[in-house]
């Protein structure tokens, strides 16, 4: 699941909701939302991310996709 994803990269890189935040320019409550799964990041901002913190944008998809299955 994404929400898991986002979580687990995060504490990869040690960084805080509002560090990792930082780096793709969102706030720290929107990290919050996405971890919980109250909601999940636009396709520019996942691709934001998958550049970011190197990672591939089909697996963000992937694990994005699966959530609704």
């Amino acid at each position: 699941m994404l929400k898991f994803m986002l979580r687990d990269l995060r504490k990869t890189f040690q960084l805080s909701q509002e560090q990792f935040g930082a780096k793709i320019f969102i706030s720290r409550q929107t990290v919050s939302n996405w971890e919980r799964g109250v909601s999940e990041p636009p396709l520019a901002t996942m691709l934001a991310i998958a550049n970011t913190f190197d990672v591939q944008l089909t697996t963000l998809l992937e694990h994005l996709h699966h959530e609704t299955d």
